[in-house]
């Protein structure tokens, strides 16, 4: 328990620092779909658009330092 508040704290203490991580973020979203051998089927998006609304909907729910890896993911 004691890494996780320390992981919470310093994601806390970047919190006005992370946004030139967007492009990051985005470009290795990018990245892995240009990596995948084959198009993804229908389903796979569907389960994707899921976890991004579970991840937004955490993000938005508990305020705190893991929000911010929830809205990296979403």
């Amino acid at each position: 328990m004691r890494i996780i508040r320390a992981i919470d704290q310093v994601l806390l203490e970047q919190r006005g620092h992370l946004f030139p991580w967007a492009p990051v973020c985005l470009a290795l979203g990018i990245g892995w779909y240009f990596l995948l051998p084959v198009e993804p089927e229908i389903v796979n998006y569907a389960w994707i658009g899921g976890l991004g609304a579970a991840s937004a909907a955490v993000a938005l729910r508990w305020q705190g330092g893991w929000s911010t890896l929830a809205w990296a993911v979403f």
